[in-house]
């Protein structure tokens, strides 16, 4: 890079004059040509490496605990729990959190992910029915809880989120069919979580606005 003494300033390329002042200026031992614009380092790659790395990992990981517990005890499969574990973890991450779709849709898609988890480890452990008698309701109480809070944060958005809302809300009286058919043997449990749906339908009657009332008087054919 060639060097103006009187502009003071580098000349990029093999110019012989200076683009200022037009003075020829003599080759110098000046800083190396850079290019015009930026780097830009590849994120993606990166973090597609990252991600394929720390599959493989999962996948080692549940290889290695299948073929200890096939080993050692294959009437106990534990390690079915591990692998629940693994995707209900990948499904946080991968869905919940990183994934752009409709909050409502991941909320119920982890709702389901996490009560498959329970349920599974309540059928290796010897199927005693409090996945789905004794924390089952309290997940639906919890998702139904966190839609609401969302629901009423993005009031501008109702109609996204409101689907969703009675979907898990309606979920909640599904412990209740259950111990009706004898699948479960706690009450309490499941009457809580039907009265709290109860009462997330009741909210949205009576605090929503008239455009959101006719609505729900739609959706339900009232």
């Amino acid at each position: 890079m060639n060097y103006c003494d009187q502009c003071r300033v580098y000349v990029l390329g093999s110019r012989q004059q200076c683009p200022l002042c037009h003075t020829p200026v003599p080759d110098s031992d000046g800083p190396p040509d850079t290019e015009g614009y930026p780097i830009i380092q590849d994120k993606k790659a990166k973090n597609r490496f990252l991600l394929v790395l720390l599959l493989a990992l999962s996948a080692a990981v549940s290889m290695i605990c299948l073929a200890v517990n096939l080993s050692g005890a294959p009437s106990e499969l534990w390690s079915l729990i591990v692998l629940t574990a693994l995707l209900l973890l990948w499904e946080t991450v991968g869905f919940m959190i990183l994934s752009k779709k409709n909050i409502g849709w991941r909320l119920f898609a982890q709702m389901v992910a996490v009560m498959i988890v329970l349920m599974t480890i309540d059928a290796v452990t010897g199927w005693r029915a409090w996945s789905i008698g004794l924390l089952a309701p309290f997940v639906i109480v919890a998702s139904s809880l966190a839609m609401s809070v969302i629901f009423y944060i993005n009031r501008l958005k109702w109609r996204e989120y409101m689907l969703f809302q009675l979907i898990i809300a309606m979920n909640g009286f599904i412990p209740v069919i259950l111990f009706w058919c004898g699948l479960t043997r706690i009450l309490w449990p499941a009457a809580a979580g039907a009265l709290f749906s109860l009462l997330t339908f009741a909210g949205m009657l009576i605090f929503a606005d008239k455009q959101l009332k006719n609505e729900l008087m739609k959706r339900f054919h009232l």
